[in-house]
């Protein structure tokens, strides 16, 4: 039983890290977790896609006034 027991301790630490891992540690700012970092990515690719998507309007509106212009 000794031996189960030990086994059952290191899987509880070891789910202590992962979810350390996952979560973060909230005392410490510059420790982000997995869950953090992902949400910075999804906020950081929503505005890259705005960005160019005001670009490419930008772009067509001007290809327009330019065909517009000739004709």
């Amino acid at each position: 039983m000794d031996v189960l027991e030990q086994l059952v301790k290191d899987m509880g630490v070891k789910l202590d890290k992962i979810a350390e891992v996952i979560l973060g540690d909230p005392t410490d700012s510059d420790n982000p977790g997995v869950m953090i970092r992902l949400d910075r990515l999804e906020r950081s690719n929503q505005t890259k896609t705005r960005v160019m998507w005001i670009l490419a309007t930008g772009i067509l509106a001007a290809m327009g006034n330019a065909v517009l212009s000739i004709v």
